[in-house]
């Protein structure tokens, strides 16, 4: 029953209205927040990418060790 509600249920988003595109604003220039986002990723890939180095180096070391 629970099942058969949910399948009917109404969308929370609806359909009508289009997400906003991420690459530009209205004017066409990038907002704030859009420029901050766009940098957040690339710092946040840069710091996996740093990690993921450390880990592997540790690794080889360890190897070496045992």
């Amino acid at each position: 029953m629970l099942f058969a509600k949910l399948l009917n249920a109404p969308p929370t988003v609806p359909f009508s209205q289009p997400r906003k595109s991420c690459a530009l604003a209205e004017n066409g220039r990038n907002t704030k927040r859009e420029t901050s986002n766009k940098i957040n990723r690339e710092v946040n890939f840069l710091v996996a990418l740093f990690i993921n180095f450390i880990i592997c180096y540790n690794l080889q070391e360890y190897k070496k060790d045992v």
